[in-house]
């Protein structure tokens, strides 16, 4: 008798599983779907470069932290400088790089030692010379000795003068008028303090390019409906927006790791505690483009490594108590960063006790194989779903891509995910282990 209820008390919570998946994963894509037909049909997808200078849009300092990739700083640099905004500043931090990336930069860009005139007072390492590109007025390099990717925005912020600042990476490229369309949210909400935006991972046109894809497109889904319910927790490092005064009132930043994550809560803390109204935005439409992982083994690196930096910071914003009272819903926001970090680890255990029980006789291997069918099945449904979302995804091109994104929506359930799943529970696990020492800031 307790064998056959402890059956029964299986097969429930692994049906209340399924239902639950099935009826918040639909929702997130219906969501997400409502989302990106607006901005497919409204302004933000017809906007015109001559209009928007006509409404001078607020001014934006594009940060760019640098080490040890002289290549990559310039491609950069020659990119951003172009970028679609009437009052762009575009600002290179070289932190301490031990290569030749300062003597490069000077070169390539035909830097003129300029005197700097600090719009802020951040503690950071020596700064050795703040510099002019001759190519492009806009274009300033700070060099600085070697203190973190922390470090080096802090020293841009230092430097930078406009209202709102960008940080991005070497690796990113933004399309033309993703900072126009930035500013014009930033101009519509007074109140918007950051802003972030998904980008397009480069797949190359391989099927492991399409399931990354896919991962992709779920978690800008997990984003947007987030945002939808102003609980938005994560920023990505490659791609956001600040205002700069917010940032400096906050003491800029401190983590080399998530760091725009780990800096939005802080400012959604002290806007609480003075009483001030914060919003928080996910523009759901791509800003751009950057590089995918090659290979599997780098891809599960990154996920242990974000992990275990999402389950630290959950840690610190537990003990900061933090409950914002302006938005809405915004109650909702340290407990869904907990379901977000912690699920994986509850999701790792079920798939390594239901073999395990069903080892030790407890639960049939039949039932194992129907709830691990189930699961794949509906990963799969959704993953359908998203494809024939419009702007989820990059439109297929040939009928070869389009099998591609076919045979990686079945794919994904059946070994990215639940590898996903399992390494992302590791590094919750593994979070109160020092992290090992970086020879600098990610790129």
């Amino acid at each position: 008798m307790p064998e056959v209820s402890s059956l029964h008390a299986i097969e429930l919570i692994v049906t209340l599983y399924l239902g639950l998946t099935a009826v918040l994963g639909t929702t997130v894509i219906a969501v997400t779907a409502t989302k990106m037909r607006r901005v497919w049909v409204g302004s933000a997808r017809t906007v015109k470069y001559r209009d928007v200078i006509r409404r001078d849009p607020l001014a934006v300092s594009l940060i760019v932290p640098v080490y040890n990739e002289p290549d990559e700083a310039i491609g950069a640099a020659e990119r951003l400088a172009g970028l679609a905004h009437p009052r762009l500043e575009v600002i290179l931090v070289n932190d301490g790089s031990t290569d030749q990336t300062m003597r490069r930069l000077r070169q390539s860009l035909h830097l003129r030692e300029a005197l700097p005139s600090p719009s802020g007072s951040l503690p950071t390492r020596e700064v050795l010379g703040v510099y002019r590109s001759q190519l492009w007025p806009g274009l300033i390099v700070v060099d600085k000795r070697h203190g973190g990717r922390a470090d080096a925005l802090n020293a841009a912020l230092n430097v930078a003068h406009n209202p709102l600042v960008c940080v991005t990476t070497t690796s990113t490229r933004l399309y033309s008028a993703a900072l126009l369309v930035a500013a014009q949210r930033f101009e519509a909400d007074p109140y918007l303090t950051a802003l972030g935006a998904p980008l397009t991972p480069r797949s190359g046109g391989t099927l492991s390019g399409a399931v990354q894809q896919l991962l992709h497109a779920r978690n800008t889904a997990r984003s947007t409906f987030q945002g939808k319910l102003h609980v938005l927790t994560h920023l990505s490092d490659d791609f956001a927006v600040f205002r700069r005064g917010d940032v400096i009132a906050a003491s800029g930043y401190r983590a080399d790791e998530l760091s725009n994550t780990e800096l939005l809560m802080r400012l959604r803390d002290q806007k609480w505690r003075r009483g001030e109204p914060c919003s928080v935005r996910y523009h759901v439409d791509s800003a751009g483009e950057t590089d995918a992982p090659p290979g599997a083994s780098r891809l599960a690196a990154r996920w242990l490594h974000e992990h275990r930096h999402a389950t630290r910071l959950l840690c610190q914003m537990v003990a900061l108590r933090l409950r914002p009272p302006r938005e809405r819903l915004s109650w909702l926001t340290v407990p869904w960063m907990a379901v977000d970090t912690l699920a994986p680890l509850a999701k790792a255990l079920a798939m390594v006790a239901l073999p395990s029980l069903a080892l030790a006789g407890a639960i049939s291997w039949s039932f194992v194989a129907l709830a691990s069918a189930a699961v794949a099945a509906l990963g799969a449904l959704h993953n359908l779903l998203l494809l024939s979302v419009e702007g989820a995804v990059p439109p297929a091109s040939d009928p070869g891509e389009r099998a591609r994104s076919l045979v990686a929506a079945v794919l994904t359930e059946l070994g990215p995910r639940p590898l996903a799943t399992l390494v992302k529970g590791w590094g919750v696990l593994t979070a109160v282990a020092p992290a090992p020492p970086t020879p600098g800031p990610r790129p």
